[in-house]
């Protein structure tokens, strides 16, 4: 078990104590490292390696892209499998800023102003997301 490494990325990311055990309960069904089987523990350590290397997507082109994918790779676990798609996430963009945007795997060219808007809106979603699931399960965030 490596319950030290664990809390050591833990720390190295600032993941807040809410975030670390939602990430515990998603990854190994757990509240607490101590309680991490050897499967568990390995599958809660490829989770904080995913995240200690920082999302990637092929169509981030500025920090601020890669924010929207980062939130977008958050939300998509509390969705339903048929909103698990760029498509829709294009379509949470267009209601955010006024028009439907075009496309089908890439995020368009869109003003910082825009991008500010879905970050805040993701972010926003994220958390609803988040409460849902802390209602549902009795997780606390």
């Amino acid at each position: 078990m490596s319950i030290k490494a664990i809390h050591t990325i833990k720390s190295k990311l600032h993941l807040s104590d809410a975030d670390y055990r939602a990430l515990l309960q998603r990854t190994a069904g757990v509240s607490s490292s101590k309680d991490l089987t050897p499967e568990g523990d390995k599958a809660v350590m490829a989770a904080l390696r995913t995240l200690e290397s920082g999302p990637r997507h092929i169509g981030a082109t500025t920090r601020a892209e890669a924010k929207i994918w980062a939130l977008w790779y958050a939300i998509k676990p509390y969705l339903p499998e048929p909103e698990r798609t760029v498509p829709y996430l294009l379509g949470i963009c267009g209601r955010v800023v006024g028009y439907r945007i075009p496309g089908t795997d890439t995020l368009p060219r869109l003003s910082g102003q825009e991008k500010y808007k879905i970050i805040e809106a993701l972010k926003s979603r994220l958390k609803q997301e988040e409460w849902t699931y802390s209602r549902k399960t009795g997780v606390p965030f």
